[in-house]
């Protein structure tokens, strides 16, 4: 499956590779760059075999997630919430 996010919400080996591939300058790769990431999982690796009970073959399943590219998004101010007290 593909998916989309900011740098926050990647799964670990997906920032290593944003890292690997934008190491430094204007464009690197790390939290606060307003950049979108597109990455792939690939579900379960090879040979895996689902059992009787999904739940519990789940847990030890591989993801292999796989960078696929960036794009830049435009930076929105913070949004700021009052409350008021009764």
């Amino acid at each position: 499956m593909r998916y989309s996010t900011h740098w926050h919400y990647l799964p670990a080996s997906v920032q290593d590779q944003a890292r690997a591939r934008w190491p430094s300058g204007k464009r690197s790769a790390g939290p606060g760059d307003w950049y979108l990431y597109e990455y792939e999982i690939a579900e379960f690796g090879p040979g895996y075999q689902l059992s009787v009970l999904p739940a519990i073959s789940a847990d030890r399943a591989q993801w292999s997630a796989r960078l696929v590219g960036r794009k830049a998004v435009e930076p929105t101010a913070p949004v700021a919430h009052a409350f008021r007290r009764r």
